[in-house]
């Protein structure tokens, strides 16, 4: 695709957990970090600007919710939180579209590894925790940074950086389809014990508020 932009999100992402996944997909980025003021999805798209001109295409829903969707040029939201078939639907709207945001899920939860999806599921019959994943309105259970404290870090950091590994599988399968170069950055941080802290709470702290930005060519 020539004359195409396309950036891709990924959800609570540390640029220390891409700076080590990246170099078993590809030899061909350059990443390095950014330092912005953004430490949760709300938040982050509050503070976004200067995007009026693209189309979101976004697993997460939170665009909706912090009622920020007149910032783009049009917004549209996943079937699912799969990320294959996010970048099905983006490809379609890069058929058509010079400028797309694709926002996926991994690595924020639910976890959707093959190991950590099972666990998830244990977790959420465990608690009595339902979700929504499909359509507009998607709702993601119950605060994940509770469980999280409970399961402890060793625990959470293996079943997270597996689902990195579910949105990077899914963007190298593509990677011949998708127009180069292009990003892959996130929206904030994660935090995996640091301090006692699990998730993206509303505190600031400096690994929250570092994203990468790769440059995929």
């Amino acid at each position: 695709m020539k004359n195409k932009n396309l950036i891709i999100i990924l959800d609570a992402c540390r640029f220390d957990a891409l700076k080590e996944a990246l170099p078993n997909y590809t030899e061909n980025f350059l990443i390095f970090p950014f330092v912005g003021a953004s430490r949760s999805t709300p938040e982050f798209y509050r503070n976004i600007t200067f995007v009026s001109d693209f189309v979101l295409v976004t697993a997460n829903p939170f665009v909706l919710y912090a009622n920020q969707e007149h910032k783009w040029k049009q917004v549209i939201h996943t079937k699912s939180i799969d990320p294959e078939d996010n970048l099905e639907e983006c490809l379609a709207v890069l058929e058509k579209e010079d400028k797309v945001v694709l926002h996926l899920l991994p690595p924020h939860a639910p976890w959707q590894g093959k190991e950590g999806g099972a666990r998830w599921k244990e977790i959420m019959r465990i608690f009595k925790f339902s979700m929504k994943l499909e359509g507009k309105h998607k709702d993601f259970g119950p605060p994940h940074r509770q469980i999280f404290a409970k399961l402890g870090a060793e625990t959470v950091r293996k079943y997270y950086f597996e689902n990195l590994c579910v949105s990077l599988d899914a963007i190298f399968r593509y990677y011949d389809k998708l127009p180069k170069p292009f990003m892959i950055t996130a929206d904030h941080g994660e935090l995996l014990g640091e301090d006692g802290k699990f998730g993206h709470p509303e505190t600031s702290h400096f690994i929250l508020q570092t994203v990468p930005v790769a440059v995929i060519y």
